[in-house]
């Protein structure tokens, strides 16, 4: 039992130990507690957010369009973490240190995705609903299952461009390049969705709305509560269910690259 025991405590203190190295070059400086502090004291001072029913609720949480200041800065230090974390382990030739811990190759992903990804989304999930708690618990309570979809719809560009960056990361084994597409293609799914929106619901061609529903669910869940606030002021309104659905569907789409960019990464760091 002790043979058995010890070694399995070793790879669980190499995970921490890589994690935490993982955590200090991503985290040097600190320029996400930074920015969640910002933004927890911006909240606190100049919000106005006390009262209102669960569209204003949802609009808080997610902004107009996706253009929150959430998604803005977890677009920045998401992909700043992933490309450039990601690519200078590549380049600099350290990725292949870190691959001589006795770790399988999928841990060692793991470990440096928790450190990019999961520790800002965690920090600014804590920053953003502590705020509104504090400014307007009784809101809060009565509405945190629309502020709760309108975080995560806000998260949902984001996350699809931070997964497709990590498999364009694994790829290319640079950062440089992926990280300027990134950007480009986050603010090109904003610009394009409102665009598409637009013409899909004035035109009556529908499969265009369905697909900016799909790649931008804030639109679903707005069309959803704007129809219910303005009587019908959109052509296409999806159903609660609907706009959940699409909320599901476009979160399981970057989990599902998230996991073929796990088995890239197995397959180019045995190559």
């Amino acid at each position: 039992m002790s043979q058995q025991g010890g070694p399995k405590k070793r790879r669980g203190s190499a995970f921490t130990e890589l994690l935490s190295i993982f955590l200090h070059l991503d985290h040097r400086l600190p320029v996400l507690e930074a920015s969640a502090f910002l933004f927890f004291s911006g909240v606190l001072l100049f919000s106005s957010v006390s009262n209102g029913d669960a569209s204003s609720a949802f609009s808080y949480m997610a902004g107009p369009g996706g253009l929150s200041l959430t998604s803005l800065i977890l677009v920045v230090l998401i992909l700043k973490n992933l490309a450039s974390g990601w690519g200078n382990d590549f380049e600099k030739g350290t990725m292949q240190t870190f691959l001589t811990y006795p770790l399988s190759r999928g841990k060692v992903f793991l470990a440096r995705l928790v450190s990019s990804l999961l520790v800002p989304l965690g920090l600014l999930t804590l920053a953003q609903f502590s705020a509104v708690f504090l400014i307007a618990p009784s809101f809060a309570q009565a509405h945190f299952g629309s502020l709760l979809l309108g975080f995560l719809a806000s998260l949902t560009a984001p996350l699809l461009i931070a997964a497709l960056v990590v498999l364009a990361v694994l790829w290319a084994k640079s950062g440089g390049v992926p990280f300027a597409v990134g950007l480009v293609a986050y603010f090109m799914i904003l610009i394009f969705s409102a665009f598409l929106f637009s013409m899909g619901s004035s035109g009556g061609y529908y499969y265009l709305v369905w697909a900016v529903f799909f790649i931008n669910p804030i639109y679903a869940f707005s069309s959803y509560f704007n129809n219910q606030a303005w009587f019908g002021y959109y052509h296409l309104v999806p159903t609660y269910a609907q706009a959940v659905g699409l909320l599901a569907a476009n979160l399981l789409l970057s989990l599902v690259l998230l996991a073929v960019g796990a088995l890239l990464f197995v397959k180019r760091t045995e190559a």
